[in-house]
């Protein structure tokens, strides 16, 4: 699919906010991104409901050996409908592809890491950058320490 670069910056952002566990990071840059939120009475809750429905998707990964994606999508489908926030298409359609490529990855082996595997695309000194910038401190320290780990040539999820 391609994508327009601030669409590509969005979605960099969005997968190392969930990478990291950022998620109220990750729903305010999809409720950010969307094209109409103006018939939205309550942002908050919009964000939280999504907050949470990133947090419960990958909740129990390691112990049930797969992202729990179905959930996650019907959550938001149903948040969207009751908050009236149309979201933008092409970035929750790569996002839920994402998700998917993990769970049936998670389905063949329950070991597999797919964010693990991206982060070496999009975990750099120019993403760490760009998340100070947006303020987003969780997500820059994990990052940081990520990379410095690296460096050293530990791997940061391991230790």
């Amino acid at each position: 699919i391609p994508l327009p670069p601030e669409k590509v910056e969005a979605l960099r952002s969005l997968a190392i906010s969930i990478i990291y566990g950022d998620f109220n990071r990750a729903a305010q840059i999809l409720y950010d991104v969307s094209p109409n939120t103006s018939n939205c009475q309550d942002p908050a809750s919009f964000k939280h409901g999504l907050s949470e429905a990133f947090r419960n998707c990958r909740k129990q990964v390691y112990e049930d050996g797969f992202v729990q994606v179905s959930d996650a999508v019907l959550e938001a489908l149903r948040l969207v409908r009751l908050h009236n926030v149309a979201l933008d298409t092409t970035l929750t359609w790569t996002l839920l592809g994402m998700l998917s490529i993990e769970g049936s990855a998670r389905q063949l082996d329950p070991q597999v890491d797919c964010a693990g595997a991206a982060g070496r695309y999009i975990v750099t000194l120019p993403s760490l950058r760009r998340e100070l910038q947006n303020q987003s401190w969780h997500t820059s320290k994990h990052m940081l320490a990520e990379i410095c780990f690296k460096a050293a040539g530990i791997d940061y999820w391991e230790w």
